[in-house]
Order: C-alpha cells, then sequence, then structure tokens
C-alpha cells in the first residue's frame, strides 16, 4: 500500500531484534537496549508488562512511529519511491511472540 497504519505487539523473547522494512524505511527494535530506531535515528523505548507495541504510519512525505504505548514518539521526514509498497517484518537473533500484527491501508483525507 501507498498509505499504511502498522501496528505490532510483541514479547521479545531470547531475540536480538525485531525490525520492520516499510517502503524502504527500517523500524528496528533493539531488545537488549529497549532502543527504537528509525533509520539510524535512535531513541529509548522501553517494554510495558514485558511486550512492546509499535504503530507505524507512513504517507507520502512522513513516516510516523510510536511505541512503548505511546511514550516513545519518533517522526521522520520521509519520501518514499512510489513504485516501492513492500512491508516486511524481521527477526533477528531469536524468538519473538507476536501477539498482534494489523496492516490497515489508509484513504488519502484530500479525496
Amino acid at each position: 500500500g501507498e498509505l499504511l497504519e502498522i501496528s505490532a505487539a510483541f514479547e521479545p523473547g531470547d531475540a536480538e531484534e525485531i525490525s520492520f522494512n516499510v517502503r524502504g524505511a527500517v523500524i528496528a527494535y533493539d531488545t537488549k537496549k529497549q532502543e527504537l530506531s528509525v533509520d539510524n535515528h535512535k531513541g529509548p523505548a522501553p517494554l510495558c508488562g514485558g511486550r512492546q507495541q509499535i504503530v507505524i504510519y507512513v504517507d507520502r512525505t512522513a513516516l510516523e512511529v510510536f511505541a512503548g504505548d505511546g511514550l516513545t514518539y519518533m517522526p521522520k521526514p520521509f519520501t518514499p519511491s512510489a513504485e516501492n509498497r513492500s512491508v516486511e517484518v524481521t527477526v533477528r537473533g531469536g524468538a519473538v511472540r507476536l501477539t498482534a500484527l494489523d496492516v490497515y491501508e489508509l484513504n488519502s483525507m484530500w479525496e
């Protein structure tokens, strides 16, 4: 999709990292540091009750990422390639218990 809302909830288990590649932007969560990285811009994102919830909004000019039940907010200017409409989730270094993963295609407010 072009305009997306992605919501994921997970328990990190023994994994080192879970990452989301959304239209070419990489959003990674370091489970050991409890740190969120959005295209290499880093910020703290502590677990809440042993789990993490990440919500990603992507449109034609921006990327917004919320984590830690809204305690962490990382906005970023972002102009994805019109052809790249991919979404990918990867886990490195162990297993993650993914409790929810929802992807919604959004409508433009200008239509």
